[in-house]
């Protein structure tokens, strides 16, 4: 893991994020920019923000039971 934070010195601060007391650090797995890109190109087509909205509205997200996620 040496070679890839040599390469990019801010490696670290672009792969990690916080948010709502949580930690999430990238940086020390095999991921790459062509990984990043991929991932956020699925999130995209997938409508991941929607569902999660969905889920978090009580909606009926399940389409096998018809019925909205447990809380």
């Amino acid at each position: 893991m040496r070679e890839p934070f040599a390469e990019d010195r801010r490696r670290g601060e672009r792969l990690s994020a916080e948010s709502a007391g949580l930690h999430l650090d990238c940086s020390r797995n095999r991921v790459t920019d062509e990984t990043t890109r991929l991932l956020l190109r699925f999130t995209k087509e997938y409508a991941a923000a929607e569902r999660i909205d969905a889920m978090s509205s009580g909606a009926k997200i399940s389409v096998i039971e018809q019925r909205a996620a447990r809380r």
